[in-house]
């Protein structure tokens, strides 16, 4: 009776690859490329600003709509990461080096600024403004 002993090591390629006509290292070449590495791809890369809890809204605005906006001018990912137990929290920036810096920028602006500043969304109700009839 076969052991686990007597299996093939994990870096052989499986029986089948020559049927199909791959291999491993093609694999491991597209997974590579799917995560931002080799093949053209510009590699993702993180940048954190750390923010009291307070001033998450600035950044997210109502149900999201100052980050998709900021997302959308940018073309950097921006998310919430929630540090237990603290009063701060991180903003996370993310995307190729570019797109990085424009939304560290961006981020920072509409912290000291508001979101008006930039003609982005904030979710603030604007004051009704009537209209008065003349007579």
């Amino acid at each position: 009776m076969p052991t686990l002993d007597d299996a093939a090591p994990l870096a052989q390629a499986p029986p089948f690859a020559d049927m199909f006509g791959f291999d491993g290292t093609m694999l491991m070449a597209r997974q590579s490329q799917q995560q931002g590495g080799r093949g053209g791809q510009p590699a993702k890369i993180q940048q954190a600003i750390t923010v009291d809890s307070a001033d998450v809204g600035k950044i997210l605005g109502f149900r999201g709509a100052t980050q998709q906006a900021m997302e959308a001018r940018t073309g950097a990912h921006i998310f919430v990461q929630n540090i237990d137990g603290a009063d701060t929290d991180r903003i996370i920036v993310e995307g190729d080096d570019e797109s990085v810096k424009k939304g560290v920028e961006l981020v920072q602006g509409v912290l000291e600024k508001g979101a008006e500043a930039f003609e982005l969304p904030s979710g603030r109700r604007q004051p009704n403004k009537k209209v008065e009839a003349e007579a």
